[in-house]
C-alpha cells in the first residue's frame, strides 16, 4: 500500500468514526502497514483480516473493536495501544512490544488462515503468537487467550483477571506479579514460569503443567489446583545444578533459541530430589544418579546411556523416547512410568509415520519395579532383568530379544522377541 493511499484511507476512516461526510470505513484486505511510523493510528472499527503490522510503530493506537483477524504484529511497537473488544484470531505478536496495551475483551483464540503449500492453497488452524513480546502491565481482562503460545514472553504485572486461558503455553514466560484472580487456565503450560508475586486467588489451574516452577513464591491456597503438575516444594538442589535446570527449561520453552540443553554426562547426581522437573531431551550419560528422586518427571528423549541409578525413583515418570542403553537400573522405580516410543515429526511439526522407542538395551534391571508402567514399543534387548517386577506392566511390542526374562516377574509375553 502506498504512503499517500495509506494516508488518505486513514483520513477517509477518521472521517467515518467522527460519521463527517467523506467519510469512509477502511476494509482494506490484507492490509500493509509493515514498516510504518504511525502513532496514534485510529483504526478503530475497521476491518482489516490479515493485515500486515510487522516492525511498525503504532504507539498509543487505537483498534477498538476492530477485525483484525490473522493480522502481523510480530516485531511491532503497540505500547499503549488499545486492542478492546478486537477480534485478533489467529493473529502475530511475536517480539512485539505490547506494555500497557488493553486487550479487555478481545478473542485471540486459534483463527483458521488459509496458507499456500507448494502451489496448494490448504487451511490451518492458526494460534495467537506471543512468544517473547512484552506485555508489562498489559490489560488482558476477561480475554480469550485459549491455546494462545506466550512462552519466553514478558508479563509483569499484567492484569489477566478473568480471562480465558485454556492450554495457553507460558512456558519460560516472567509473570512476575501478574493478575490472574478468577482466571480460567485448565491444562495451561507454565513450566519453567517465574510466578513470583503472581496473584492466582480464584483461579482454575486443573491440570495446568508447573513443573520447573517454585511455587513457594506464590499463595495458591485460593486457587483450584486439581490434577495440577507440581511440587509444593522447591528441590534442594546444588546452585550450579538449580542452573542448569533453570536454563534448560528455558531452552525447551525458546525451541532451542535462548537457554542452554542441560548436560549432565558424569555429574554425580546421587539421592538428589529431581522429582516433578521437566528435563526433556537432557543428558545424563554416565552420570552418578543411585538414588536420586525423579518421580513424576519429564524425560522424553533423555538420555541416560551407561548411567548408574541403582534404586533410582522413575516412578509416573514420561519417558516417551528415553535411552537407558547400558544403564545401571538394579532396584530402580517405574511404576506407573510412561516409556513409549516417541513419534518423529518434521520441522513443520507434520508426523513421519516413524518412533523413536524407549531404549533399555544392555541395561541392568535386576530387581526393579515396572509395575503398571507402559512400555509399549520399548526395546529391552540383551537386558537383566532377574526379580524385575512387570506386574501389570503393558509390554505390548516390547523387544526382548535376548534378554534374560527366565527369572522376571510377571513378564507375560507372546514370543521370546516380541510383547
Amino acid at each position: 500500500m502506498a504512503a499517500v493511499t495509506l494516508k488518505e484511507l486513514l483520513k477517509a476512516h477518521q472521517l467515518y468514526l467522527t460519521k463527517r461526510s467523506g467519510g469512509e470505513k477502511l476494509v482494506p484486505e490484507e492490509a500493509d502497514f509493515s514498516l510504518q511510523t504511525l502513532p496514534k493510528i485510529e483504526l478503530s472499527d475497521s476491518s482489516l483480516p490479515m493485515a500486515n503490522f510487522t516492525r511498525g510503530v503504532f504507539k498509543h493506537g487505537r483498534f477498538v473493536n476492530a477485525d483484525l483477524f490473522g493480522a502481523d504484529f510480530a516485531h511491532a511497537d503497540a505500547t499503549d495501544c488499545d486492542f478492546s473488544q478486537a477480534d485478533l484470531r489467529g493473529a502475530l505478536f511475536s517480539k512485539a512490544k505490547l506494555d500497557g496495551a488493553d486487550f479487555t475483551d478481545a478473542d485471540m483464540r486459534p483463527g483458521q488462515v488459509y496458507a499456500y503449500e507448494n502451489g496448494i492453497e490448504r487451511s490451518q488452524d492458526r494460534q495467537v503468537d506471543l512468544r517473547g513480546a512484552t506485555i508489562d502491565g498489559a490489560k488482558m481482562n476477561r480475554t480469550d487467550l485459549s491455546n494462545a503460545n506466550i512462552s519466553v514472553a514478558s508479563a509483569q504485572g499484567t492484569d489477566f483477571t478473568q480471562a480465558v486461558m485454556f492450554q495457553t503455553n507460558f512456558a519460560g514466560a516472567n509473570l512476575t506479579k501478574a493478575n490472574f484472580t478468577g482466571a480460567i487456565l485448565r491444562d495451561a503450560i507454565l513450566v519453567g514460569a517465574n510466578i513470583d508475586g503472581a496473584n492466582f486467588d480464584g483461579a482454575d489451574l486443573r491440570g495446568a503443567n508447573l513443573r520447573n516452577v517454585d511455587t513457594t513464591l506464590v499463595d495458591l491456597s485460593k486457587a483450584n489446583t486439581q490434577g495440577a503438575i507440581m511440587n509444593d516444594h522447591r528441590p534442594d538442589l546444588p546452585g550450579l545444578i538449580q542452573h542448569m535446570v533453570d536454563m534448560h527449561a528455558l531452552w525447551v520453552a525458546s525451541e532451542g533459541t535462548d537457554g542452554e540443553r542441560a548436560d549432565f554426562s558424569q555429574t554425580d547426581l546421587k539421592n538428589l530430589d529431581m522429582s516433578t522437573i521437566d528435563l526433556r531431551a537432557a543428558i545424563f550419560d554416565k552420570a552418578q544418579l543411585d538414588g536420586t528422586n525423579l518421580s513424576s518427571s519429564a524425560l522424553a528423549f533423555a538420555s541416560f546411556q551407561e548411567a548408574t541409578m541403582a534404586n533410582a525413583d522413575l516412578s509416573f515418570s514420561l519417558l516417551h523416547g528415553a535411552n537407558f542403553t547400558g544403564a545401571g537400573l538394579a532396584g530402580a522405580k517405574f511404576s506407573g512410568a510412561k516409556a513409549v516410543g516417541l513419534k518423529i515429526r518434521t520441522p513443520a511439526g507434520e508426523e513421519t509415520g516413524r518412533v523413536h522407542p524407549a531404549t533399555f538395551s544392555y541395561a541392568d534391571l535386576n530387581q526393579a519395579d515396572l509395575r503398571g508402567g507402559d512400555f509399549t514399543g520399548a526395546s529391552f534387548h540383551y537386558s537383566k532383568l532377574e526379580k524385575a517386577n512387570f506386574a501389570g506392566a503393558t509390554v505390548t511390542d516390547a523387544d526382548f530379544s535376548n534378554a534374560e526374562i527366565s527369572k522376571a516377574i510377571s513378564l507375560k509375553i507372546k514370543s521370546p522377541q516380541k510383547a
